[in-house]
This record gives structure tokens, sequence and C-alpha cells, in this order.
């Protein structure tokens, strides 16, 4: 696995961090796209395709974690904390199958991928869930992330 490198502080924009891992990466030719963040792959909530957001996409979006653990003693040696990232992939009109390839190449991408600054990546699935399609034929899929890392006190 190729290492990702983040900032000094993991907790910041966990998302965007997880995103950022899957813009250094090339998905296996089945899924028929190179994921480029701000092009075609965000950090936030999934939004509806316009001029500057294609139909085919994936958003990672914070969904919150829970509460610090105590790392040994706090004082000294600071907590243990976690975040759930979602991630969603939404295949362009009528893929189904390009859509599925991707969602499952971007969960395997993620499963045990090494951060810099993070405890580990894990994806807490063993597949994607199918979403369903709109009222369009556009398909979508979602998978959380678990990322953890320790912060000092």
């Amino acid at each position: 696995a190729r290492e990702i490198e983040v900032s000094q502080n993991p907790s910041v924009d966990v998302a965007a961090r997880l995103a950022g891992s899957l813009t250094m990466w090339d998905p296996p030719a089945t899924a028929s796209v190179t994921l480029t963040l701000g092009t075609n792959l965000f950090y936030g909530p999934m939004r509806e395709p316009d001029t500057t957001i294609p139909e085919q996409a994936v958003f990672c979006v914070n969904e919150g974690g829970p509460p610090p653990q105590a790392f040994m003693s706090y004082a000294t040696h600071g907590s243990f904390k976690r975040a759930f990232v979602r991630v969603d992939v939404r295949s362009t009109l009528d893929a189904f199958n390009t859509g599925e390839a991707l969602a499952h190449a971007c969960a395997s991408r993620l499963m045990f991928a090494t951060l810099t600054g993070y405890v580990s990546c894990k994806v807490l699935s063993s597949q994607p869930d199918y979403l369903g399609s709109d009222e369009r034929g556009v398909h979508g899929w979602s998978f959380i992330v678990e990322l953890a890392w320790r912060e000092a006190a």
C-alpha cells in the first residue's frame, strides 16, 4: 500500500484526507475512471450533477465517531480517537456495472490502507451497500470507513 502524506493533526478534515488517498491511486480498468480531487472526487455530502460536478463521482463525508478513549494515562499519553467517513459512489446514466466496479475498487483501496498519522483505516463492511437508482437511472453505492489515531495530551 502506498503511504499518503497528512498533516500532524489527523483529526482535522478526516474525510478530506481519506479523499486525498483516493487521488493517489489508479482504479482497475473495470472501474473505467481515474479519480481527481475537485473534479470527480469530493469531500462533503453527495451533490447533484451540474456543470462542475459530473454524474459519475465519489463523495467522502464525515459521519462522526465514538467518544475518545484514554490512552493509558490521558494526562501523560493522550487519547485514542476514531472517526467514521461515509464514501458514496455514483454511476453514470444506466451504467450499473462500471459504477459497482468503482464502488468495490474504492472499498478495496481503502481497506487497511496505510495513512500517515493514523493507527488504522478499515472499511466496516465486506461490500458497498447498493442504494438503488434515481429517476434518471443513476445508481449509487455507499460504505463506511473507520479511521483511528492517537492524539497527544
